[in-house]
C-alpha cells in the first residue's frame, strides 16, 4: 500500500501541510499524476486503484494542502480531478470515485446510514496505525490541538501532553507550546494564549501556527464553564455555514 486517504486524510497530511510542506508538494504532484494516468484520484494506492475503503477523501487531501498555501504543482488540475471524481465511479473499481453519485446529486446532499449509499459519505472509522494516521493524531493530540475538519484552516484545541513543544519548520520560522502546569491532574485549560495576547476562542489557525506562534496554556485541575461558550470562539463547522 503506498496509501490510504480513507485514514490519512484526518491528520497525517495536515501535519505533513504544516511541518513537511516540501514532501506536500510531491504529494500533490503524484496525485496529478494519478488523475492524469487513470482519469481518477486514488482512494487507496497499492498502487494504482484498488478497491478498498470508501468515500472521496483524496479531495480532502488535495483541499487541505491548497487551502493552506502549499503550491508548486497543476491545482488547476487536481480541481478538474476533485470535480471529475464528484460524478462519475470508477469502471472496475467501485471505490473509486464517488459510488451512488447520481442518487446524492438528485437530492442535492450526501446522507448517512443509507445502506450503500452510504459509501460517498467519509464516517471515518477507527482503524491501526495505517499508514502513519495514528501517529500523526498522537502528534497533533499530544502538542494540544487537532484538524477536527481538514481543509478548513482551523485546528480545534484539545489538551496538550507536555509542558513545552518546540516544532521546527523548513521555512526556519518555529511554533511553541507552552504548558507549564500541565499534569495528571491539570489536565484542563483555564486560559490560553496566542503570541502574547488571551484568546477565549477553541481553535488555531494555520496561519499563525505556519508564522511560528507562541501559545501559552494556563492549566488547572477542574473544568472552566464558562470558557470559549461565544459562538465566535467555537472551530469551524459547516453546519454553521448551511443556516
Amino acid at each position: 500500500t503506498d496509501t490510504g486517504f480513507w485514514d490519512t486524510f484526518r491528520s497525517l497530511f495536515p501535519l505533513m501541510n504544516l511541518v513537511y510542506p516540501d514532501q506536500s508538494v510531491k504529494v500533490q504532484e503524484g496525485l496529478v499524476n494519478a488523475y492524469l494516468e487513470s482519469g481518477f484520484l486514488p482512494e487507496w494506492a497499492s498502487p494504482g486503484h484498488r478497491g478498498c475503503m470508501v468515500g472521496n477523501n483524496s479531495a480532502s487531501v488535495v483541499a487541505d494542502a491548497y487551502v493552506n498555501g502549499i503550491r508548486g504543482y497543476d491545482a488547476e488540475k487536481l480541481w478538474e480531478a476533485v470535480i471529475s471524481d464528484a460524478h462519475k465511479v470508477h469502471p472496475e473499481v467501485s471505490s473509486t470515485g464517488r459510488l451512488g453519485w447520481e442518487y446524492y446529486d438528485s437530492l442535492g446532499y450526501v446522507p448517512c446510514n443509507v445502506g450503500i449509499k452510504e459509501n460517498a459519505a467519509p464516517d471515518g472509522y477507527c482503524g491501526d496505525e495505517d499508514n502513519g494516521q495514528t501517529s500523526a493524531w498522537y502528534v497533533f493530540s499530544a502538542m494540544g490541538f487537532y484538524p477536527v475538519c481538514p481543509a478548513s484552516g482551523e485546528f480545534a484545541v484539545g489538551t496538550p501532553l507536555f509542558k513545552h513543544v518546540k516544532v521546527n519548520m523548513p521555512s526556519g520560522k518555529s511554533f511553541i507550546v507552552n504548558a507549564p502546569e500541565n499534569s495528571n491532574d491539570n489536565f484542563y485549560i483555564r486560559s490560553m494564549k496566542v503570541n502574547g495576547r488571551e484568546q477565549t476562542r477553541t481553535w488555531l489557525t494555520y496561519k499563525e501556527l505556519a508564522d511560528g506562534a507562541s501559545v501559552d496554556f494556563d492549566m488547572c485541575s477542574t473544568p472552566v464553564a464558562d470558557r470559549g461558550t461565544a459562538v465566535s470562539d467555537r472551530p469551524y463547522s459547516f453546519s454553521k455555514e448551511s443556516k
